[in-house]
């Protein structure tokens, strides 16, 4: 039930935003179609794309291996593996 309330919110939040547009006489279609918005978003999303790359760049030459050791070093041997044969004689008692 609280998952909706989010929701609906969202919505009327979303008509209220277009009332308010269409109040003002400004078109979503106009602002949609032209070609000022159209090279924006294009910018966005090639500088979203190298982002991505430049991410995924830095976590395999960089992070991956550190990341990796510190995952299979510290916490699968002193957290996870203390912590599950703790449950296990819980859940066995």
């Amino acid at each position: 039930m609280e998952n909706n309330r989010g929701f609906i919110k969202l919505i009327l939040l979303i008509i209220v935003v277009i009332l308010v547009l269409s109040y003002f006489g400004i078109s979503l279609r106009k602002i949609v179609e032209s070609n000022t918005s159209k090279d924006n978003f294009s910018f966005v999303w090639d500088m979203a794309g190298k982002g991505w790359i430049w991410l995924v760049n830095v976590w395999n030459n960089y992070l991956a291996t550190s990341a990796r050791w510190f995952w299979n070093e510290m916490i699968l041997k002193y957290v996870w593996s203390p912590l599950s044969s703790y449950l296990d004689k819980f859940i066995r008692k």
